[in-house]
């Protein structure tokens, strides 16, 4: 990582300094809390709290109102769950055969669920719980213990996340209006920029950046954060028509604003004082009656292949393989102490072999990052520890680095959230300071076994590339672009339609780059062709009059 692009990922942006104090003040009273009344599994409480805060990576998407809502099914699926475990336990707890049976079963439809259902976090969720309450049976002595346990950790997640979801609603909160307002004055500020920018500059090139960047994301997060705030306002949810057409005009202005630079000296004059008059007058009436040909929003509880496309459960059985075989290596080297490895497996499956890869890679970069910092307080800084406040002092740092990362870009945030976890795993093991570095070994060597398991397992079976799927994407914008030039299409649907696969394709382009295929020369150099081609696709879009 160039340190240019580190302070790419680590800049401020609005919204994320909000964010990361609400996530440092909720854990210091879990910690506090937690130690006070000696509730078990304090680093997974502290855990909670950030992975609800940021269930939607970044901070111009990320909204206190989203939150709640994924917040709560999320609280249901572990309730479901946990409950569908303890009913699991009536019959195998005694039979080792039937429980890794079970095990296994249970985790396939919940990673199935995953893939499938639109809701696909809960299902996630599902899968997660009963992996690991069913291969937590052999760490109990009896069932009381065990069922004690598993009622524990309904607790442990529970309170935390109703705390992170109060939180974001009460202080300093990620409203989706005021998020909606922004993103659309950001729009309307780089169209008007474009507009004063000399021609051919460096301004004007970068702003074009920005604004073909607009075009990638489209429409559709505007549209969710609007769908959203008339959750919570019902005077946002009166105007949906009215603030739906602002949100297609100003994206008509940004494609407008972005094809300037194509366009000879004579009609770029022209469609200057035509975007400046469009700027100054608004939406024309109608305009939001095409918001629902956007892409993406589609209805129905499952995806539209839910039951005719068998990749997802190949999917699914190579995420299981690769689980129950952590589980057996564990069990038998009679090292539960790596066992991480089990869940790794859940936490880092994707559809792609090159998006997995890529999170495998961010887990490895978090738990080092995050190991050493524990390594270095428990060195330190914990054997002089004598109080709560102290102790609080000592979290609240590594939590707003971790909180930080974690609400930037898609592309690194993931690993804000290991930073934090694995820091809270070494040094909060009880109700007291603890010196022991055996969890930060544990872990990496739980994590490196995981990765080249999945490695293994997604490369050879039932193979899904991000590079074809990168290819593919650019097909489908092409014939997007072929159908919006012939005028076969809906002009709108369809350019909105080929920018979302051209964001697809350039999404994939980039994890393409974890794939072994991709490190060779020959796959390389394909790669890169593709990319030109993504690239040389835009500026003909841009030119399709808008």
């Amino acid at each position: 990582m160039t340190l240019e692009l580190l302070r790419a990922e680590l800049a401020p942006a609005p919204g994320r300094l909000n964010a990361t104090i609400r996530v440092v003040v909720a854990t210091m009273i879990v910690l506090a809390t937690s130690m006070t009344l000696e509730v078990p599994e304090i680093a997974l409480s502290l855990f909670i709290v950030l992975f609800i805060t940021m269930m939607v990576p970044g901070v111009s998407t990320q909204n206190s109102v989203f939150v709640a809502i994924g917040g709560t099914l999320a609280l249901v699926a572990l309730t479901i769950g946990l409950l569908a475990a303890l009913l699991a336990f009536r019959f195998t707890i005694d039979y080792p055969p039937l429980r890794l049976a079970a095990m296994a079963a249970g985790f396939f439809v919940g990673i199935y669920l995953s893939r499938v259902f639109v809701l696909g976090a809960a299902g996630w969720v599902f899968a997660f719980i009963v992996l690991v309450t069913q291969a937590y049976v052999d760490l109990f002595p009896g069932p009381e213990p065990l069922v004690r346990a598993i009622l524990w950790v309904w607790v442990v997640i529970a309170y935390p996340a109703v705390l992170a979801i109060a939180l974001g609603l009460l202080l300093l909160p990620a409203d989706p209006e005021p998020l909606l307002r922004r993103e659309l004055a950001a729009r309307r500020d780089a169209v008007s920029r474009a507009l004063k920018a000399p021609p051919g500059s460096d301004e004007a090139k970068a702003l074009a950046a920005t604004l073909i960047g607009f075009m990638l994301q489209g429409s559709a997060p505007l549209l969710k954060l609007l769908h959203l705030a008339g959750i919570k306002d019902s005077a946002m949810k009166a105007r949906h028509a009215e603030i739906s057409a602002r949100i297609v005009h100003i994206q008509d202005l940004v494609a407008a604003a972005a094809r300037l630079g194509d366009l000879a000296p004579g009609p770029a004059a022209a469609e200057r004082e035509r975007i400046a008059g469009l700027l100054v007058h608004g939406a024309a009436p109608g305009a939001g009656e095409h918001a629902a040909g956007e892409p993406g929003t589609g209805a129905g509880p499952f995806v539209a292949d839910a039951f005719s496309n068998p990749r997802y459960a190949q999917f699914s059985l190579k995420v299981t393989l690769t689980a129950m075989l952590c589980y057996v290596t564990y069990t038998a080297l009679d090292w539960s102490g790596i066992h991480t490895a089990m869940m790794t497996c859940a936490i880092i499956a994707l559809g792609s072999a090159g998006a997995t890869m890529h999170k495998g890679t961010l887990r490895l970069v978090g738990v080092a990052i995050g190991g050493t910092l524990a390594l270095f307080a428990i060195v330190f800084v914990v054997p002089h520890l004598t109080s709560l406040p102290a102790l609080m002092l000592l979290v609240a740092p590594v939590t707003a680095l971790g909180a930080w990362v974690a609400m930037g870009r898609e592309r690194t945030a993931y690993i804000g959230l290991q930073i934090a976890f694995s820091f809270y795993l070494a040094v909060l093991q009880g109700y007291g300071p603890s010196t022991d570095v055996t969890e930060f070994r544990d872990r990496i060597v739980g994590v490196i076994l995981a990765v080249a398991l999945m490695a293994l397992v997604f490369t050879w079976v039932w193979p899904e590339r991000a590079a074809s799927s990168m290819v593919q994407s650019l097909r489908t914008a092409l014939g997007r672009l072929k159908a919006l030039a012939a005028g076969t299409a809906n002009p709108r649907a369809a350019r909105a339609a080929a920018w979302q696969s051209l964001a697809e394709a350039e999404h994939f382009a980039e994890l393409a780059a974890f794939e072994p295929e991709t490190m060779t020369r020959a796959g390389a150099a394909h790669r890169r062709r593709i990319i030109g081609l993504i690239e040389r696709t835009k500026r003909a879009l841009l030119l399709q009059p808008v």
